[in-house]
């Protein structure tokens, strides 16, 4: 309403502004813009709603424990997965986002903060980044540490992973092992700054079917991010 109530007076004036068109225009392009992107996001939750309904049923997956992991930024997904994966009868335990300075610790506070919590001295972003998968991915496959530190409580701590619920030292011992399911689940439009799947999220997999711990990756059919397809292609997650 208010862009017609301005174009009507422009069709009125004699001498326009360049500037204030070039505005005008700009500000319609943005609009556009955001229309079309916010179009796209409810596409995509409702493909990957669709998607996971083609699969589960009610109470297919009563009893099962589930763990949900997903990327700050590309996290939308996620939410999806909880809310079906709970109408499947699943125990979903925790949503587990991973932060961007996890994925790509360049920051020199975020790089020494990810040293403590792995004990290492490596200061390669990529390196250091890499073992965080590595020891990620053992953490959530094997279970808590019964005589040393909880990785995943250092994670949090530290603000390098967040979780959807408060995880107290019961809940958190509570989160990973060889009888849960880890849902891996991200994508949708990437926003400037989120780093690509085959920084984290990949390596992620990668270990955890090394590990043998039952994984699933979801996200949308259509999606910029390409996380499920990065996993498809990898040769080392078979089955896919």
């Amino acid at each position: 309403v208010v862009l017609a109530f301005g174009l009507g007076l422009l069709a009125g004036t004699t001498v326009v502004n360049d500037e204030f068109v070039r505005r005008l225009q700009a500000n319609y392009d943005q609009s556009q813009r955001d229309r079309d992107e916010a179009r796209a996001e409810a596409g995509l939750l409702d493909d990957v709603l669709t998607q996971l309904r083609l699969t589960l049923r009610d109470d297919q997956l009563l009893g099962r424990d589930v763990v949900i992991v997903t990327m700050e930024g590309v996290d939308r997904p996620a939410q999806r997965v909880l809310e079906e994966f709970g109408a499947a009868g699943a125990d979903v335990r925790a949503t587990l986002r991973l932060s961007r300075r996890l994925a790509d610790p360049k920051d020199p506070q975020d790089l020494e903060a990810l040293q403590d919590v792995l004990g290492t001295t490596a200061t390669d972003p990529a390196e250091v980044a890499a073992r965080a998968a590595e020891a990620l991915a053992v953490r959530l496959a094997v279970g808590p540490p019964t005589d040393a530190d909880d990785l995943l409580a250092a994670l949090l701590d530290a603000g390098l992973v967040s979780a959807d619920r408060d995880l107290d030292q019961a809940a958190l011992r509570g989160i990973g092992g060889v009888a849960q399911t880890i849902v891996l689940a991200a994508g949708g439009s990437r926003p400037d700054g989120v780093p690509s799947s085959a920084t984290l999220l990949l390596p992620l997999t990668e270990r955890l079917v090394q590990l043998d711990a039952p994984v699933a990756a979801v996200g949308p059919t259509e999606d910029d991010y390409g996380f499920v397809t990065a996993v498809r292609e990898d040769a080392q997650v078979p089955d896919c």
